[in-house]
Protein backbone atom coordinates (compact mmCIF):
# COMPACT_ATOMS: atom_id res chain seq x y z
CA UNK A 1 0.00 0.00 0.00
CA UNK A 2 0.53 3.24 -0.44
CA UNK A 3 -0.17 7.01 -0.24
CA UNK A 4 -3.32 7.91 1.40
CA UNK A 5 -4.44 3.61 1.97
CA UNK A 6 -1.49 3.47 3.88
CA UNK A 7 -1.78 6.37 6.11
CA UNK A 8 -5.45 5.32 6.51
CA UNK A 9 -4.53 1.91 7.55
CA UNK A 10 -1.10 2.44 9.39
CA UNK A 11 -3.60 5.01 11.38
CA UNK A 12 -6.12 2.36 12.66
CA UNK A 13 -3.44 0.14 13.29
CA UNK A 14 -1.09 1.85 15.17
CA UNK A 15 -2.92 2.15 18.73
CA UNK A 16 -3.17 -1.55 18.68
CA UNK A 17 0.52 -1.86 18.91
CA UNK A 18 2.22 0.81 21.22
CA UNK A 19 4.32 -0.10 23.67
CA UNK A 20 2.35 0.32 26.44
CA UNK A 21 -0.32 -2.04 24.76
CA UNK A 22 2.77 -4.40 23.70
CA UNK A 23 3.76 -4.27 27.35
CA UNK A 24 0.29 -5.39 28.37
CA UNK A 25 -0.03 -8.32 25.71
CA UNK A 26 3.85 -9.45 27.08
CA UNK A 27 2.23 -11.40 30.22
CA UNK A 28 -0.57 -12.77 28.35
CA UNK A 29 1.81 -14.49 26.15
CA UNK A 30 4.14 -15.31 29.17
CA UNK A 31 1.35 -17.46 30.70
CA UNK A 32 0.03 -19.06 27.49
CA UNK A 33 3.55 -19.74 26.74
CA UNK A 34 3.74 -21.88 30.24
CA UNK A 35 0.94 -23.54 29.07
CA UNK A 36 2.62 -24.78 26.50
CA UNK A 37 5.35 -25.96 28.78
CA UNK A 38 3.19 -28.27 30.84
CA UNK A 39 1.69 -29.48 27.58
CA UNK A 40 5.51 -30.57 26.18
CA UNK A 41 6.92 -30.70 29.07
CA UNK A 42 5.42 -34.35 29.57
CA UNK A 43 5.54 -35.35 26.43
CA UNK A 44 9.13 -34.48 26.02
CA UNK A 45 9.79 -36.86 28.73
CA UNK A 46 8.35 -39.83 27.39
CA UNK A 47 10.35 -39.26 24.19
CA UNK A 48 6.56 -39.10 22.69
CA UNK A 49 6.10 -38.04 18.89
CA UNK A 50 3.90 -34.84 18.16
CA UNK A 51 2.26 -32.47 15.69
CA UNK A 52 4.10 -29.41 16.35
CA UNK A 53 1.81 -27.79 13.45
CA UNK A 54 -1.29 -28.52 15.41
CA UNK A 55 0.33 -27.74 19.22
CA UNK A 56 1.94 -24.50 17.46
CA UNK A 57 -1.26 -23.28 15.51
CA UNK A 58 -3.11 -23.90 18.76
CA UNK A 59 -0.43 -21.72 20.86
CA UNK A 60 -0.99 -18.71 18.08
CA UNK A 61 -4.64 -19.18 18.01
CA UNK A 62 -4.51 -18.54 22.06
CA UNK A 63 -2.63 -15.92 21.99
CA UNK A 64 -4.71 -14.36 19.19
CA UNK A 65 -7.68 -14.66 20.41
CA UNK A 66 -6.38 -13.49 24.34
CA UNK A 67 -4.68 -10.66 22.80
CA UNK A 68 -6.50 -9.47 19.95
CA UNK A 69 -9.93 -10.59 21.14
CA UNK A 70 -10.16 -10.51 24.56
CA UNK A 71 -10.99 -14.28 25.25
CA UNK A 72 -9.08 -17.15 26.80
CA UNK A 73 -10.65 -20.18 24.71
CA UNK A 74 -7.35 -22.67 25.71
CA UNK A 75 -6.90 -24.31 22.89
CA UNK A 76 -3.74 -25.94 23.82
CA UNK A 77 -5.32 -28.17 26.38
CA UNK A 78 -8.80 -27.67 24.23
CA UNK A 79 -8.53 -28.25 21.30
CA UNK A 80 -12.06 -28.79 20.15
CA UNK A 81 -12.81 -25.45 21.62
CA UNK A 82 -15.27 -23.31 19.04
CA UNK A 83 -13.49 -20.68 17.99
CA UNK A 84 -10.74 -22.89 16.83
CA UNK A 85 -13.05 -24.74 14.77
CA UNK A 86 -14.31 -21.77 12.96
CA UNK A 87 -10.79 -19.93 12.69
CA UNK A 88 -9.92 -23.57 11.23
CA UNK A 89 -12.65 -23.79 8.77
CA UNK A 90 -11.07 -20.59 6.72
CA UNK A 91 -8.55 -22.68 5.56
CA UNK A 92 -10.31 -25.97 5.02
CA UNK A 93 -12.63 -23.95 1.77
CA UNK A 94 -11.66 -25.53 -1.93
CA UNK A 95 -9.06 -23.71 -3.34
CA UNK A 96 -10.67 -20.75 -5.27
CA UNK A 97 -12.93 -20.76 -1.91
CA UNK A 98 -10.40 -19.90 -0.24
CA UNK A 99 -8.64 -17.21 -3.27
CA UNK A 100 -11.38 -15.19 -3.18
CA UNK A 101 -11.92 -15.03 0.55
CA UNK A 102 -8.55 -13.88 0.54
CA UNK A 103 -8.28 -11.42 -2.36
CA UNK A 104 -11.48 -10.01 -0.61
CA UNK A 105 -10.67 -9.52 2.67
CA UNK A 106 -7.00 -8.52 1.64
CA UNK A 107 -7.24 -6.92 -1.27
CA UNK A 108 -11.34 -5.36 -1.46
CA UNK A 109 -10.31 -2.95 -4.50
CA UNK A 110 -8.49 -5.70 -6.61
CA UNK A 111 -11.58 -8.09 -5.07
CA UNK A 112 -14.46 -5.02 -6.39
CA UNK A 113 -12.59 -4.90 -9.80
CA UNK A 114 -12.71 -8.43 -10.97
CA UNK A 115 -16.23 -8.68 -9.23
CA UNK A 116 -15.13 -11.05 -6.33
Amino acid sequence: MEGAQWKNLRSKLSPTFTSGKMKQMFPIMVEISETLLKILEPIAANGEDFDVRDTISRFNTDVISSCAYGIEINSLENPDHIFRKMGMKVFEAKTMTLIRNLTAFFLPDLARKIKV
